[in-house]
């Protein structure tokens, strides 16, 4: 089985649900409820990653959306909440993804495999 599948789509995040474990302020985590952003792909689950704060986690299904595009979208809203990322050494890389949980988010419209 795939671990991501690269799809096109649109989703809306409506909560933080379990992500709340990291290092991240609560104020800058809740800056995320709300915003719309654009996937680069949905992770089947089952493998590790690592999150935000540096640790290891297994993956639940997940909605993959690229850190700069994510970060793009968070400045529109919260200028606070982008800085305490870029200062934080965010994105990662070019092709570095945040990790929304299929419980957290909701598409928006059609999600696409491509």
């Amino acid at each position: 089985m795939e671990m991501f599948i690269k799809c096109s789509g649109r989703i809306k995040v409506h909560s933080l649900g379990d992500q709340c474990n990291i290092d991240v302020p609560m104020s800058v985590r809740q800056e995320w409820v709300g915003l719309v952003l654009p996937i680069a792909g949905i992770a089947s689950g089952g493998h590790t990653v690592t999150i935000i704060d540096g640790k290891k986690v297994k993956c639940e299904p997940s909605y993959a959306v690229l850190q700069s595009v994510a970060l793009f979208e968070l400045k529109k809203k919260s200028e606070k909440a982008f800085d305490w990322f870029r200062e934080h050494g965010y994105p990662k890389s070019v092709e570095a993804c945040f990790i929304f949980m299929l419980h957290t988010a909701a598409p928006v419209g059609e999600i696409k495999q491509i």
